[in-house]
């Protein structure tokens, strides 16, 4: 049984990047815009709150806010949240130079599996309007990318993660030629920081890499939340768990080493 796994996750041959939280560091900046949002409201936001919004859609991640902070109860509707986040937002976006910043290991495994002539796509839930403007630090290597999917504004995908929709939606276009062989889902590795994304990539039949930014939990919670992800896993699709992109070895998937 354990060799079966572990050869299992040889098999890859095409792997789907989150953005946020994987690619360019963005939660840290989502987290002081939102504690900012909050506060208007007279409202703490905590890594609680943080954790339950990473990786949702923004309109469902202010949802989620609301419901949870009682702000609803309140009074406080979802355009009301929307307009305070968008000018803290727009203030930290126009205050960028050039796009945010990339995450550790990112530009090294991106050009080396393109190099590899490796099939990737990238699906995020940014919207086109933000998207262009986070991603100026790291716009040769989204380039690099076969499919990108924007759900957000994707009229393809019904709901966010931690729906399957948005995974299904970029292997769908990922695949599309019709002289590519059908392929099976576990062939898939997709690359995601957010337990909405882990779980969105396993209901999609992916396999999963989770790299989860540490500053976010507690190493007890992130045994939990492994332990949780593994005993809900029926079909073996979460792999491991790392602490940044510099941990990833291409070759444990079967993928050409560095």
């Amino acid at each position: 049984y354990i060799f079966q796994r572990f050869y299992s996750n040889k098999s890859i041959n095409s792997i789907i990047f989150d953005l946020d939280g994987v690619i360019i560091d963005s939660e840290t900046i989502y987290y002081k815009i939102n504690k900012k949002s909050l506060a208007h409201f007279g409202v703490e936001y905590s890594m609680e709150l943080k954790r339950g919004q990473m990786g949702r859609k923004l309109s469902e991640g202010v949802d989620y806010l609301l419901e949870e902070t009682k702000l609803r109860d309140r009074g406080v509707k979802s355009e009301d949240y929307l307009a305070v986040y968008d000018k803290f937002f727009n203030e930290e976006i126009n205050s960028t130079d050039g796009g945010w910043p990339l995450m550790t290991g990112a530009n090294k495994l991106i050009t080396h599996l393109h190099e590899s002539k490796i099939k990737m796509a990238l699906c995020t839930g940014s919207t086109s309007k933000e998207f262009p403007k986070k991603i100026g630090k790291c716009k040769e290597l989204i380039e690099k990318m076969n499919t990108v999917v924007l759900s957000v504004d994707d009229s393809a995908v019904k709901s966010g993660k931690p729906s399957p929709d948005p995974y299904l939606v970029t292997i769908r276009r990922m695949f599309t030629h019709p002289s590519l062989p059908p392929i099976h889902h576990k062939n898939i590795l997709v690359i995601e920081d957010s337990i909405h994304g882990v779980n969105s990539a396993i209901s999609a039949g992916c396999k999963v890499c989770w790299i989860p930014q540490m500053e976010f939990y507690s190493l007890d919670e992130l045994e939990y939340l492994e332990s949780r992800i593994k005993k809900e896993d029926v079909d073996n699709l979460f792999v491991e768990r790392i602490n940044s992109l510099k941990e990833f070895i291409p070759e444990k998937y079967g993928l050409p080493s560095f």
